[in-house]
């Protein structure tokens, strides 16, 4: 099961054209996401979300009870600092690159597959053998694109703050090469709308047949 959950504007950037590091989400959508984070096996995101964040992705709530969530970093290159805050704290972090890459990241536990590239199918089975039956994805655009186009994503939360960046270069939801033709489009169905804070929390699975 994999979720896709994401910030965005209200023109779909997750970010400035610099990728400079904006809060989008305000404190209530924040508690949200911890909340569902808690809920899955793994969250994970790309290596530009790595270099541009730096998040830990922590699948903890202060005063709360606290759940082990595996971490997952897609980097194709191995790029992923040392002194990233994802390869410190609780909770097992998996490094997807390619074997091509031969570096040993930290302590994290290191999957290779594909070779100028992650092959995603390959990483997904190989992390369902590590026992993760569920995943959050938050990020960034090129991992949101590249799941959509093999039809792997069940579920997307979208929480649009009310806020326009603008930018032909800013980061959207969904990035990578893009889709060429109508009958390509990922579809999907709103499940549910709301006021959520200061924006809106939308809802959507995915269409199938």
């Amino acid at each position: 099961m994999i979720t896709v959950n994401c910030a965005a504007s209200i023109d779909g950037k997750l970010s400035t054209a610099g990728r400079s590091r904006v809060r989008i989400s305000d404190g209530k959508d924040m508690e949200r996401v911890s909340y569902a984070r808690t809920a899955h096996d793994a969250i994970a995101v790309g290596i530009g979300t790595i270099l541009a964040d730096d998040p830990s992705l922590t699948g903890a709530l202060p005063g709360k009870l606290r759940r082990s969530v595996a971490r997952v970093v897609f980097d194709s290159k191995g790029r992923t600092p040392e002194a990233s805050r994802v390869l410190h704290g609780t909770g097992t972090t998996y490094i997807v690159t390619t074997a091509e890459c031969r570096r040993q990241i930290g302590k994290a536990t290191m999957i290779r597959c594909g070779k100028k590239k992650v092959d995603m199918m390959l990483a997904l089975d190989a992390l369902y053998g590590k026992g993760i039956r569920s995943m959050l994805v938050e990020g960034g655009g090129e991992i949101i694109f590249e799941l959509a186009r093999l039809g792997l994503i069940d579920r997307m939360t979208v929480y649009t703050a009310p806020v326009l960046i603008g930018g032909r270069d800013a980061p959207t939801i969904a990035d990578g090469d893009g889709f060429v033709s109508e009958k390509e489009f990922a579809k999907f169905r709103l499940v549910a709308v709301k006021a959520w804070g200061e924006g809106v929390l939308s809802e959507y699975e995915r269409l199938t047949g």
